[in-house]
């Protein structure tokens, strides 16, 4: 059991934590965050916000174990909400426990905030030598629940992080590859962006893991083509839970065999309206993650979000399997499926596409009859638009909202 960060990284004082824009041992963050716990009120609440890394990551270490809440605030996230949940919150009566707060993605409405220890936020966190020798890419907001797994298992590890954040995928991977990054963590989103830059064959991580979004067959495909020595991981997380599972054998989806397994944890079940079942425990009661599936010989894959549905003209079509058949076109580089209002039908279906044909009549020529060949006439998109990218949220996935 972690007691707090500080006791946890003193024991790596000596290494490296920090790389990129000159290097941060962990015993130069435990001295700035010990210089700043002074200063700070115990059991006070803490608002910590993204500057820079090593800023965040010093706040880190100062406030877990010191004051009774911590905020981690994402960019264009008012803390508003939070702050009033936190005085509503029951009175922690655990001496040097901090809750962590985290906002939602927020993808489809107002983001809502759950809170975790440092406990259950590093439940996932493997430690030992060949986690030791390892050096992180942070592709994620950091203040995001995502973001925060990639911190913790590099802090918690004693391996090394390197902030690789940035709008500019090629710009990502030069940082990655000037650094030696061997391991990185992301959303399918960006790693499509990642793929499309120049030189990204020359990075050879050793661990690749997607979340945030579905892992797809065909991107699961390209990823280890692309990184043949890496172990390669999808996780699906519950961040109003803190908890999340992870699944290695290289398949979109995930076996059938841990559908009602009181042997595994998370327990993970499915309702009369195909919506995954999540338990965190035995003592817990299923909760219910807002996730479509379908069970199809022996696997169980996820459909979409069940608040995400476009609905054409009564049909309902989830954004997520049209981009997985869009993908699965050799000359689509990139999909984003979204609703567009049509006065007869409600909505139609629209994708933003980036493709390797330029001219616009033959690409949609040829997608169109790869579309007509898996899809019914509802679910094919009515509009196209030709992109050269396509933008991504603070959280690392694609809007839908059109």
């Amino acid at each position: 059991m972690y007691k707090n960060l500080e006791q946890v990284v003193t024991e790596f004082a000596d290494r490296i934590a920090l790389g990129f824009d000159g290097n941060v041992s962990f015993q130069s963050l435990i001295n700035a965050a010990q210089e700043l716990r002074r200063v700070r009120p115990a059991r006070d609440n803490a608002v910590v916000s993204f500057e820079n890394i090593q800023q965040f990551v010093t706040e880190l270490l100062a406030y877990d174990g010191h004051v009774a809440h911590l905020l981690l605030l994402p960019d264009g996230v008012k803390a508003d909400e939070a702050l009033r949940r936190i005085e509503a919150d029951p009175k922690n009566d655990k001496p040097n426990e901090t809750k962590w707060w985290f906002a939602s993605s927020g993808t489809t409405g107002i983001p809502s905030w759950n809170a975790h220890t440092l406990q259950q936020l590093s439940r996932a966190v493997v430690t030992g030598e060949v986690q030791n020798d390892l050096c992180w890419g942070l592709l994620y907001q950091a203040t995001r629940f995502a973001g925060i797994q990639v911190v913790l298992q590099s802090l918690l590890s004693g391996a090394k992080l390197v902030d690789a954040v940035n709008a500019n995928p090629q710009t990502s991977l030069d940082i990655m590859l000037t650094n030696g990054v061997d391991a990185i963590s992301a959303t399918p989103s960006i790693y499509r962006r990642l793929m499309m830059a120049e030189g990204i064959d020359s990075l050879h991580p050793k661990f690749v893991s997607l979340g945030g979004e579905i892992a797809e067959q065909s991107l699961l495909d390209q990823i280890t083509g692309l990184f043949p020595k890496a172990k390669v991981s999808h996780i699906f997380a519950a961040s109003e839970l803190g908890v999340g599972f992870a699944v290695s054998d290289g398949q979109a989806g995930f076996p059938l065999t841990w559908l009602n397994n009181a042997k595994r944890f998370p327990m993970l079940s499915i309702d009369s309206d195909d919506c995954l079942l999540l338990k965190v425990n035995a003592e817990h009661e299923y909760v219910n993650t807002g996730d479509k599936v379908a069970v199809k010989e022996g696997r169980v894959y996820f459909q979409g979000r069940s608040s995400g549905l476009i609905n054409v003209g009564g049909n309902k079509v989830y954004p997520e399997y049209i981009e997985d058949v869009l993908h699965q076109s050799p000359l689509v580089l990139h999909a984003r499926v979204y609703p567009k209002s049509n006065p007869i039908m409600g909505q139609l279906v629209a994708a933003d596409i980036v493709c390797t044909e330029k001219d616009p009549k033959l690409a949609q020529q040829h997608i169109l009859e790869h579309c007509n060949r898996s899809l019914q006439r509802y679910q094919i998109p009515m509009f196209f638009r030709w992109l050269d990218s396509i933008d991504i949220a603070l959280t690392g996935k694609v809007k839908r909202n059109e």
